[in-house]
């Protein structure tokens, strides 16, 4: 058993593949919570094989009613997973911390759920964090952004990328997740992150709290990867943003946004990563059945149009007034 419904206010999600070395300092993040309800804390182990099993077992049989965790003796994938988490969530409150993130601050769980429990019309409450790097250094987020864009209604700052909102931070309202999120949609076209699509969902139906101070830890590990796994991997994200920015713009349609500006730039970055990967023509082929997927196509015939020195400015992805050149040259399609 996980405790009858009504004796928790809020779920916590932690997702874990591997985490053996960071794992223990998450959960305990999460122990030391200082608050006058009670959570649990849902672990959904992705079939790690080092010892991150043992570890979450010895942590749940010390707490047995706030940790429970799950392990899947396939690897499902992140976006198989977060669905097996989000199904088994029964509370009122959502908060996530992936297995190598942390938590900093003990009353954060505190601050937001007092925030959420006094205004309705809030459905999230995000924060500053720490990112840290592999060499050991740290970066403040949030340095630079306009925390007007962070609070308030601000999906169409979200949307049109003047607002970011870190996982680790979050603490939302799980009607709104069930009401609002089409995953279906999600599993249907593999995307690449939960975040992307989780909170353009809840936005674009209610305000978003904002903490600006540090609650958490944002961890970025080294990876050794080529230039064609880079291109690979980064392509599908630069996709993955295209459909959902389409999908919630039909839903919402976003303020001063130019979605055909926004694909035009993406497919800059694409064919920049592209052509930096040395690719076959298989690829290529592969990178046109893409773009065609989506109905960009047209993009590429008007780079292949372009003159040799546009060409080069295309892939260096330097100047506005080429994509102002590049955009005339699109609508002249047919």
């Amino acid at each position: 058993m996980e405790g009858k419904p009504e004796n928790y206010l809020l779920d916590i999600l932690m997702l874990t593949y591997n985490h053996e070395r960071y794992i223990a300092r998450a959960i305990e993040s999460v122990l030391s919570q200082k608050c006058d309800f009670k959570f649990r804390l849902l672990i959904f182990d992705d079939n790690s094989i080092d010892n991150t099993s043992v570890i979450c077992r010895e942590f749940e049989a010390m707490y047995p009613t706030i940790i429970f965790y799950h392990r899947s003796y396939e690897n499902l994938g992140l976006v198989r997973n977060y669905h097996k988490a989000f199904s088994l969530v029964k509370n009122k409150y959502i908060s996530i911390l992936e297995g190598d993130d942390y938590w900093t601050d003990r009353f954060k769980l505190s601050k937001q759920i007092g925030i959420l429990e006094k205004d309705e019309t809030i459905g999230l409450v995000h924060s500053s964090f720490i990112v840290t790097y592999p060499e050991g250094s740290t970066k403040k987020a949030h340095l630079g952004f306009n925390k007007f864009f962070l609070s308030g209604d601000i999906y169409d700052h979200y949307m049109s990328g003047r607002a970011r909102i870190c996982p680790l931070t979050v603490v939302f309202r799980t009607y709104l997740y069930y009401e609002n999120v089409n995953y279906k949609y999600y599993l249907e076209n593999n995307l690449w992150t939960i975040d992307s699509f989780l909170w353009p969902a809840i936005l674009s139906k209610s305000k978003a709290g904002y903490l600006d101070e540090e609650t958490g830890v944002y961890r970025i590990h080294k990876r050794a990867i080529t230039q064609k796994a880079d291109y690979l991997t980064l392509s599908k994200r630069c996709l993955d943003v295209i459909k959902v920015k389409e999908y919630y713009n039909n839903i919402r349609p976003v303020k001063d946004f130019d979605i055909d500006k926004f694909k035009l730039e993406t497919f800059l970055e694409m064919l920049s990563l592209l052509a930096n990967s040395n690719p076959d023509k298989e690829e290529v082929k592969a990178f046109r059945k893409k773009l065609d997927e989506i109905n960009i196509g047209r993009f590429y015939e008007a780079l292949i149009e372009m003159p040799i020195f546009v060409r080069f400015l295309f892939f260096k992805n330097r100047t506005k007034i080429l994509l102002s050149i590049i955009k005339q040259k699109l609508y002249s399609l047919k």
